[in-house]
């Protein structure tokens, strides 16, 4: 007993001399805690195990503890047009990340455009009580479709707002300056001379050749667009701003009223279908049909077709590739088997439908009624 006494002794003695000081600041300490503890936690819910576990709400939402987007909103949310933008199917998302459709597969169904796209960089902008919207942002990624949107892309609310079965608010509004929803128009001030080029030393297409990139207004939730909810089909240019269809082979409509380049194909059967050269985008044969716009008259337009693969469509690059499956209908049926496309030089070689001439620049200016531009595409 006298033992016992001596080490009891013994503990209190930690409060004595140099030693005091510290353990009776660590006992407070300790109390202080355990009644913070008591008064922030009293009447919070403890759902699950998860909820308990720190990493829960305050570490990155993909470290250890993260029970996935779904936990706080849909993945994506089904509001809007979110599950037109992102209608894969995936586990993993990030806030912030630029990555697209071609990202995530060479082949997709539908598109898959991250987070990122449309919302901030930031994650400090994430779960702060606002739905923040960015659709520009100088720290992109170079390559990522956000830095190609417009310094002032902007989304503009709607009247009305909604809110979705987690109670996040929304509303049905319009996007602008967005690279995704716009197209390039081709200008050549000051005309080109005829013919083009003048000499072997000018370019294919004239130096004054201009492309404008011009944006379109989609509707959030506005439902799915049409082709030309983004650019022409076909895409035009036409005499008054542009001299031969230079820059932009589509379709041109000249000065005698007449639609010229692949747009009219001549006349021989069918103008030439989207697929014929983006067929790794689309295999559909499109309709088409013939109407008078203004001065011109037999002007085509084409039917929409469905996408075939979304990785090769809204990816930041015109990709190029010839149907060598279905033949072309021209003076006669022609294949284009050994066809291929040269991006650096916009260059078309091998395409049989252009007979004699080994290689062909798209966007090279061509009037009919000028004989050396006419053979240009067709001498035999």
């Amino acid at each position: 007993m006298i033992l016992r006494q001596r080490r009891w002794k013994g503990n209190f003695g930690l409060f004595k001399g140099r030693n005091a000081g510290a353990a009776k600041l660590a006992i407070l300490l300790s109390f202080t805690a355990f009644f913070l503890f008591l008064i922030l936690t009293a009447g919070v819910q403890k759902s699950t195990a998860a909820d308990c576990d720190c990493n829960f709400c305050h570490a990155d939402m993909h470290g250890p503890g993260w029970q996935g987007c779904a936990t706080c909103h849909g993945n994506p949310p089904a509001t809007g047009s979110h599950i037109t933008h992102f209608g894969i199917t995936s586990n993993y998302q990030k806030y912030g990340d630029t990555s697209i459709t071609k990202d995530f597969a060479s082949f997709s169904s539908g598109y898959g455009m991250s987070c990122g796209n449309c919302h901030p960089l930031d994650n400090t902008q994430h779960r702060n009580g606002t739905v923040n919207v960015e659709l520009y942002n100088a720290a992109s990624p170079a390559v990522s479709l956000k830095a190609k949107n417009l310094a002032f892309a902007s989304y503009i609310p709607g009247g009305t707002v909604f809110y979705d079965d987690k109670g996040i608010p929304y509303t049905l509004g319009t996007c602008n300056g967005v690279y995704c929803h716009s197209y390039n128009a081709w200008t050549t001030p000051g005309g080109v001379p005829t013919p083009w080029p003048q000499n072997q030393n000018d370019p294919p297409v004239p130096p004054n050749t201009v492309s404008t990139r011009y944006y379109q207004t989609p509707a959030w939730g506005g439902g799915s667009l049409t082709c030309s909810g983004c650019h022409a089909s076909p895409p035009k240019t036409d005499y008054y701003t542009n001299a031969g269809g230079s820059g932009d082979s589509h379709a041109w409509l000249d000065d005698w009223g007449y639609e010229d380049l692949h747009g009219w194909n001549m006349g021989f059967g069918w103008p030439v279908s989207c697929r014929t050269c983006h067929n790794d985008t689309v295999t559909e044969l499109n309709s088409w049909t013939y109407a008078n716009l203004g001065e011109w008259w037999d002007v085509s337009f084409y039917s929409d077709v469905p996408i075939y693969n979304y990785s090769k469509h809204v990816n930041g690059t015109a990709d190029i590739a010839f149907d060598k499956v279905n033949p072309l209908v021209y003076s006669s049926t022609l294949n284009l088997s050994n066809a291929s496309y040269d991006p650096a030089t916009r260059t078309c070689s091998s395409v049989s439908c252009h007979q004699n001439q080994t290689t062909v620049t798209w966007g090279m200016p061509y009037r009919w009624w000028d004989s050396t531009e006419c053979n240009r595409c067709h001498s035999f």
